[in-house]
């Protein structure tokens, strides 16, 4: 029922949006790969469209099985994402994988970006890398005007967070959606 409302709400807004969907490595243990499978078929979701979000610490566990299966979600064409990047030990070596096309900041990075130096050298440094590579950096927990322009400061374009809206309900992401496309096609 979810998916049948997303895929009326993509079609009614041009279907030029981004649906995230967040997996854990103990998901990847059954074979998750055909049931995304199955509902961006039921549905007509392209499979660009839905991006695969994994924590960096759950890519670290049962890594060279958790990289299999990211690695066939990849060839089907979705986006992956590693959520929480920048405080685990092994960061750079999934950029160097080429298996993720975004990165997402971990949240204590932008928390304290406007007092922290360190964090700010950190992100800049993130951000620099993730252009040459060709990896999208969203910064999560975005919650001021300041930060957001920090931020961008630093190079980060992409944003997350208390910001731009609070989490809320499929009924109301549709409402905002429709509000959305009205704004933008009068």
């Amino acid at each position: 029922m979810a998916a049948s409302a997303i895929k009326k709400t993509s079609q009614e807004y041009d279907g030029k949006f981004k649906i995230s969907v967040n997996i854990t490595a103990k998901s990847l243990l059954w074979d998750v790969e055909s049931c995304i499978e199955s509902c961006i078929e039921k549905y007509e979701i392209p499979p660009e469209s839905m991006w695969i979000e994994i924590t960096e610490q759950d890519v670290i566990t049962n890594a060279e099985f958790v990289i299999d299966k990211l690695e066939r979600l990849k060839n089907c064409g979705h986006v992956l994402l590693i959520d929480d990047f920048g405080m685990g030990h092994t960061s750079l070596v999934y950029l160097q994988s080429n298996y993720f096309g975004v990165v997402k900041l971990d949240g204590s990075l932008v928390k304290h970006i406007l007092d922290s130096r360190t964090n700010q050298k950190i992100v800049a440094s993130i951000v620099e890398l993730g252009n040459e590579l060709g990896v999208k950096v969203i910064a999560e927990y975005v919650e001021t005007e300041e930060q957001r322009r920090k931020l961008k400061e630093l190079g980060c374009n992409w944003y997350q967070g208390y910001l731009f809206h609070k989490p809320i309900s499929l009924e109301e992401f549709i409402a905002y959606m429709k509000e959305c496309n009205c704004k933008e096609h009068p």
